[in-house]
């Protein structure tokens, strides 16, 4: 199995802007016939009541029912791993590490196992996060579109809602 992932220690975001950089990763893999590792993002502090957190955004989308549509009409499951902890069991030789404007040619996609675009701090700030600024594979325009499935994080119940009223 081949993967990609996006290394970023600088942006911190909102919500919204970090699920667009996700759905840029999620693209670019598909287009390059790997799976995405999904990494631990950081949400801004300005965004999230005072309180800065890392997530990989699972506690806000269920990326087990999320969808992969192509530009054919084709939807499939959404293939992906979590956590960048992955990353430490793949030997250097099989990992090609490479900046935001970088876009992969064929000939390194078959060689590498993991596909790492690290963005810098000047990157960080010269694309304030959005890592669909960068370049991405030509094939990226396949995918039509990526349904993540947002949860109710904690909505509650109809019979919480009534204990509240009373």
């Amino acid at each position: 199995m081949k993967y990609l992932t996006y290394c970023d220690n600088h942006t911190s975001a909102g919500l919204n802007h970090q699920l667009s950089n996700i759905k840029t990763l999620i693209r670019e893999a598909y287009a390059l016939g790997r799976v995405p590792i999904l990494p631990m993002l950081k949400l801004s502090s300005m965004h999230n009541c005072g309180r800065e957190i890392y997530t990989d955004l699972s506690s806000y989308i269920d990326w087990k029912n999320s969808h992969v549509i192509y530009d054919c009409g084709r939807k499939e499951p959404l293939r992906y791993k979590k956590g960048n902890s992955l990353l430490y069991y793949f030997p250097q030789s099989s990992c090609k590490v490479s900046d935001l404007e970088h876009s992969w040619s064929e000939n390194e996609n078959d060689k590498y196992d993991l596909l790492i675009k690290k963005v810098s701090e000047i990157q960080s700030r010269k694309y304030t996060g959005l890592w669909q600024r960068g370049r991405l594979h030509p094939n990226h325009e396949r995918v039509q579109s990526i349904i993540l499935l947002l949860w109710q994080i904690n909505a509650p119940t109809t019979q919480h809602k009534q204990s509240l009223d009373v």
